[in-house]
C-alpha cells in the first residue's frame, strides 16, 4: 500500500496504542504493536463479513468463537443471526489487538525489511491479509 505506512494505518485503526521493541529468544529483533479496536474498525469488520463471507464461512467463524447457530432457521435468517451475533460479540470497540513484526536484514546489501510474524485479536490469531485489508480500507 503506497498511500501510508503500516504503522500509520495501525495507529489510525486503534486507540490506546503503543509500540514495543525487543529481541526474541533467538536474538531476532521484534517490533510489537498493541492497541484497542476503534468503533470504525469494528464497523468495517462487520461490513466485510456481511459482504464477503459465504454462509459456510460465517458458520465456521461463529463456531471458532464457540457459538453454534440455530439449525431450525432458514439460510437467510441464519445468515442474519450470524451477522447479529458477530456484531454484538466479536471485535468489539476496545478489544485488544497485537501485531508482531520481525525486523530482518537482507544479506545482499544490508537493507532492512519486516515480516508480520503474528496478529491477534483478544488473544486469538487473525489472518494478516484480512487485517491489513481492513486497516487500509
Amino acid at each position: 500500500h503506497e498511500s501510508t505506512t503500516v504503522g500509520k494505518a495501525l495507529e489510525a485503526s486503534f486507540f490506546d496504542w503503543e509500540w514495543i521493541e525487543y529481541k526474541s529468544d533467538k536474538g531476532q529483533r521484534i517490533v510489537e504493536f498493541n492497541g484497542r479496536i476503534t468503533s470504525g474498525l469494528h464497523r468495517d469488520f462487520i461490513e466485510m463479513i456481511n459482504g464477503e463471507l459465504t454462509i459456510v464461512e460465517l458458520f465456521a467463524l461463529a463456531e471458532t468463537y464457540g457459538y453454534i447457530l440455530p439449525q431450525e432457521l432458514d439460510e437467510p435468517k441464519r445468515r442474519q443471526e450470524a451477522i447479529n451475533w458477530a456484531f454484538s460479540k466479536i471485535w468489539q470497540e476496545g478489544t485488544d489487538f497485537t501485531a508482531q513484526f520481525a525486523i530482518l536484514v537482507n544479506p545482499e546489501g544490508g537493507s532492512k525489511y519486516f515480516e508480520v510474524s503474528n496478529m491477534e485479536v483478544a488473544g486469538q490469531k487473525v489472518d494478516q491479509n484480512t487485517m491489513l485489508d481492513l486497516i487500509y480500507k
